[in-house]
């Protein structure tokens, strides 16, 4: 009792130090990434470009796409023809935590996968489901538990060659077509086939070509360009191409995911608020891996403070 009500009157100071400070708070939206050639996780800076090597995932692997649920992360290791694991990585250092076999409800193994996603329920995977013939579309999409098993699968009008996820629960899919020199982006909800809607086709382009996946944060779209090193904005809305940012050509980063909608909401209650600013206070200090390190720096300091009150209030 004595900790709690020290970190709740140790946070009406700090609400009360924040709301004095003139301004608003700057925050860097963080994306995660794998760079391609060497499968190190990286942070990518939305604002400035800048990547930062977290660490080394695993040698042998292929990593085809990430995503964040209940403040973990997680990625799709494909070895095909021979299958695919459903992998989580620690996020402060890049290690692997653990990897699991994926199948169709328990018993057949699964190839053709690409898509990873998530909403509050859980884990979305887009990928081939066609028994008797070789994987050519991720065009299915399926609920994954952590046990690698996907249920609830149902057939979709396109590729999921990659999965983003928006505040507003619906899914951003990205189609990379060769054959119609196109890129497709859809928004889609997870369940209901008939919700596919087109946002926005791109033709290839010299800086617009090698794109496999989207990210979202807040009304804008992200996705990358490996080849031209390239982070593009889009309208979440519309799916235009509003800017690009170059990175760092030291990486060839392939793989893009955001951590979420509303990350600082720790005990997702639908709001940030004095519960998840107490969470915060009380893992205070070096904790990697902890929810409340929503920068994945290893430690729950400053940083994680400012962003969470800069989130202050109900998700949106």
């Amino acid at each position: 009792h004595r900790v709690h009500e020290r970190a709740r009157r140790t946070g009406l100071a700090v609400v009360l130090w924040a709301a004095g400070v003139s301004g608003s708070i700057a925050n860097a939206d963080i994306l995660y990434g794998i760079d391609s050639p060497t499968q190190r996780l990286v942070t990518i800076d939305t604002t400035t470009g800048t990547v930062s090597a977290v660490g080394d995932v695993g040698k042998g692997l292929l990593i085809i796409d990430l995503a964040w649920w209940d403040g973990r992360l997680f990625g799709i290791d494909t070895e095909y023809p021979n299958g695919a694991n459903l992998i989580e990585i620690d996020p402060a250092t890049g290690s692997l935590l653990s990897s699991t076999t994926v199948t169709i409800d328990g018993a057949t193994a699964v190839n053709g996968i690409e898509g990873l996603a998530s909403d509050s329920a859980g884990l979305i995977v887009g990928m081939w489901n066609d028994p008797d013939d070789p994987p050519t579309s991720s065009n299915h999409l399926g609920r994954i538990g952590l046990s690698g098993a996907v249920t609830e699968l149902q057939l979709y009008a396109s590729d999921f060659d990659g999965l983003g996820v928006a505040s507003d629960g619906a899914l951003i899919g990205i189609d990379r077509d060769p054959p119609a020199g196109q890129v497709f982006i859809h928004a889609v909800t997870f369940g209901d086939p008939s919700s596919l809607a087109l946002l926005e086709a791109i033709p290839f382009s010299a800086d617009f070509d090698f794109v496999d996946d989207v990210a979202v944060i807040g009304s804008t779209l992200y996705t990358c360009d490996q080849q031209s090193r390239l982070l593009h904005l889009h309208a979440r809305a519309t799916g235009e191409r509003i800017g690009s940012i170059s990175y760092d050509d030291a990486f060839e980063i392939n793989i893009i995911t955001s951590r979420g909608p509303c990350t600082a909401d720790l005990d997702g209650s639908g709001a940030v608020d004095f519960a998840d600013l107490l969470t915060l206070l009380a893992t205070w200090g070096d904790c990697a891996g902890c929810p409340a390190d929503l920068d994945a720096s290893g430690a729950v300091d400053f940083a994680d403070l400012l962003t969470l009150l800069a989130s202050w209030g109900p998700c949106s």
